[in-house]
């Protein structure tokens, strides 16, 4: 019995850990030239992601730790976005035509640049995902 226990415990560890690879692997290719991010949108005609951010920012470490690597949140912004990670400090003009108040900001932009979503503070990987998924709906529907 104990022998059993014991072999549950090994293959409950084994696929932790794939899935664990799993996520890794799909890691989001983020971009930080908006410029090229926005002439790849407009060529595949896929929605601009920008996650803007702060090395001072709890939070927006807080949402890249659990949001931004939850698979089906990965999966989502590798399928249908252009992901592209601009940090608020560095690009702070940028940041200020985008009309960021707070990090993290997260906008999703329609090929045709009209703002489809915006997404302030911090957001679970449930909600990230719902909001994402609507607004490939709503360029689905256009």
């Amino acid at each position: 019995m104990g022998r059993s226990i014991l072999a549950c415990g090994v293959v409950a560890a084994l696929m932790l850990t794939s899935q664990a690879a799993t996520v890794l692997a799909e890691d989001i290719a983020w971009s930080t030239d908006l410029r090229t991010a926005w002439q790849s949108s407009q060529t595949t005609n896929r929605p601009l992601m920008v996650f803007v951010t702060s090395s001072h920012c709890s939070y927006c470490r807080r949402m890249q730790a659990e949001t931004l690597a939850n698979a089906a949140v990965q999966r989502s912004v590798q399928d249908s976005y252009i992901p592209v990670m601009l940090d608020a400090e560095r690009s702070a003009d940028l940041a200020s035509q985008l009309k960021v108040s707070g990090v993290p900001t997260t906008i999703l932009v329609f090929p045709d640049g009209r703002i489809a979503d915006r997404v302030s503070g911090y957001v679970s990987p449930a909600k990230l995902q719902a909001r994402l998924e609507a607004v490939v709906r709503q360029g689905n529907e256009r």
